[in-house]
This record gives structure tokens, C-alpha cells and sequence, in this order.
């Protein structure tokens, strides 16, 4: 019942900033209480509050599931999973911020930038 109660609760929450998180030996900590951060977070562009630079979640103050980091412009410029924040499965590693002029050049390009690491499992 209590265990309902904290996950309701939690499922709604808006994401945190990442930047008001502390980092000590790689671990993401909240810094009221210095414990491991869990939960969705949140960096935005440095010139709009409105745009997110990236957005993931931790797990006990590491990566956990799925991240992305965006351009200036919006469009993504790595996207894929952690696990146990280690990468895993196939990611988009696109440093290109310019939509390809065409579809033919806008698959090439997704290809050529994909990545695979070990499984997600």
C-alpha cells in the first residue's frame, strides 16, 4: 500500500534540473539530503528555459533508461538507453545540428551515425 502511494506520487512529478543536482565519484546526489538522485531530469539550452539540451532519467544517481541530448536547434543529437548507467543497445550519434536536403540523405546520415553497444538486457 505504501509502496503504491510513493509511486503514484512520484509518476507526476515534473523533471529536475540536472545542474541544481551535486556530482561526487560520477554519482548524481541531491543536495539537501546527499542521498543518490532517482528521478526524470532536465538541462535546458543555455539561451532558452523553454528548449531542453538533454533529458534522462537516474536511477540511484546514475543514467538509467532512456537519454537524449539535443542541438541548439532541436533536433536530436544522441539518443539511446542505460542500463545500470552503462550505454546499451543502438544509439543515434548525429553531431550534425543541419537536416539532411533530402530523405535519401536524411536515412544515409542516421545510419552512418548509429552506434550499437552490448544489449539492453
Amino acid at each position: 500500500m505504501i509502496t503504491s502511494v510513493i509511486m503514484a506520487s512520484c509518476v507526476g512529478s515534473a523533471p529536475r534540473e540536472l545542474d541544481e543536482l551535486l556530482v561526487r565519484d560520477s554519482l548524481y546526489l541531491d543536495p539537501t539530503t546527499f542521498l543518490p538522485y532517482s528521478g526524470a531530469v532536465v538541462r535546458s539550452q543555455p539561451d532558452d528555459d523553454n528548449a531542453p539540451q538533454l533529458e534522462g532519467r537516474l536511477l540511484d544517481g546514475t543514467w538509467e533508461g532512456e537519454f537524449t541530448v539535443y542541438h541548439m536547434n532541436g533536433r536530436v543529437r544522441y539518443k539511446g538507453t542505460f542500463l545500470f548507467g552503462e550505454r546499451c543497445g543502438p544509439w543515434i550519434e548525429d553531431a550534425d545540428s543541419m537536416p539532411p536536403i533530402n530523405l535519401y540523405d536524411e536515412i544515409t546520415r542516421e545510419i552512418a551515425s548509429m552506434a550499437v553497444y552490448p544489449p539492453c538486457t
